[in-house]
């Protein structure tokens, strides 16, 4: 359910996820807007894209395992390898092992910086003291790093326009109606002399000329 802090008794939007048992946890890449839920004791992470119009909520895909999760942690995001289009790296803690879980989109020009998926990011230096902080000083804004490793941005690439070449109706139905069928009689003709292959209808009896024809009962 996803609610307005300031009316909270009228929600915006509400989406029935699943039957577990257990409570959900979410992990929110500000960067990407998409939420990430897992539960204690299920084997699933389950991803969303939370935007601001309505439905606010959009369900986008879910990884799933055989293997049940006890704890599960999401490491920064300057861990995550930008070549491999990589958005979150997760170590999942199972009953007797630390697993690591790789969360990739999937994109074909991985030569090139997704710049609209990585934004700068919050760095791991820290934009105010705790003094500061704890004496109420005015809140800094959050220090910012570019996860660019030199790579050529993506959003510099010219879009490519795929030019399709537009049919006329009457030239559709002239190719329909006289070219297309002259050609496919001309290949069952060389099949024929290159195989000897008999063609659909020449192992039949023909009619006779005075079947061709309408009786007077077929007319009226």
């Amino acid at each position: 359910m996803i609610s307005d802090f300031r009316k909270l008794d009228v929600p915006l939007s509400s989406e029935r996820i699943d039957y577990e048992a257990g409570v959900l946890d979410p992990y929110y890449d500000e960067d990407t807007e998409v939420m990430m839920l897992w539960g204690k004791g299920d084997t699933s992470i389950k991803f969303f894209e939370i935007v601001d119009e309505p439905p606010f909520c959009h369900f986008l895909t879910e990884y799933k395992t055989i293997v049940m999760q006890t704890g599960m942690t999401f490491l920064h995001k300057t861990n995550c390898d930008v070549r491999e289009v990589e958005i979150a790296k997760v170590l999942k803690l199972t009953l007797n092992s630390m697993i690591p879980i790789s969360i990739r989109v999937p994109r074909t020009k991985k030569d090139y910086f997704q710049d609209d998926i990585y934004p700068d990011t919050r760095s791991l230096e820290p934009s105010m003291s705790c003094e500061s902080y704890l004496n109420s000083e005015i809140v800094e804004p959050p220090r910012l790093i570019n996860l660019n490793p030199g790579l050529e941005l993506l959003s510099s690439i010219p879009k490519e326009i795929r030019k399709v070449k537009k049919v006329r109706k009457e030239d559709k139905d002239r190719d329909l109606g006289g070219e297309t069928v002259n050609k496919l009689y001309e290949n069952m003709l060389d099949l024929k002399e290159d195989e000897d292959v008999v063609l659909p209808g020449e192992d039949k009896e023909g009619v006779k000329s005075d079947e061709w024809g309408h009786s007077d009962s077929d007319s009226e």
